[in-house]
């Protein structure tokens, strides 16, 4: 498994980090796995990613907002913009959350942090 690891942090010591995932779409990454973005996209292109990016042997990495879960959860007024980043596609987040969970090998990010470090 691999992580980026930043040899100096302001303290001075390694600070191993766990980037957002993307994946090679024509020439260009995107990212396909966190928030905003694993609500927007479908569960196909998802696991295209997924698939894209063990072939290099770093992980996915997965990261959910609790409004990601919460579709009839109260809309505070914001930009059109904002209210498309911020809530489209939330009624399909569990589900894609269910089926990526229950076809791929997980972990937590402090055992892939763990596992870089040990490897240094």
């Amino acid at each position: 498994v691999k992580a980026h690891v930043f040899e100096k942090s302001p303290s001075g010591k390694a600070m191993p980090e766990l980037p957002m995932s993307v994946m090679r779409v024509g020439g260009v990454n995107v990212c396909y796995s966190g928030g905003g973005y694993l609500r927007l996209f479908p569960l196909w292109f998802i696991e295209k990613g997924i698939r894209q990016l063990a072939k290099t042997g770093v992980p996915t990495v997965v990261y959910l907002h609790p409004r990601d879960f919460a579709p009839d959860c109260p809309r505070v007024p914001m930009p059109l913009y904002r209210k498309f980043k911020s809530y489209v596609g939330a009624g399909s987040t569990a589900s894609k959350l269910r089926e990526l969970l229950g076809k791929y090998r997980w972990s937590t990010c402090s055992a892939v942090v763990k596992e870089q470090i040990d490897g240094l």
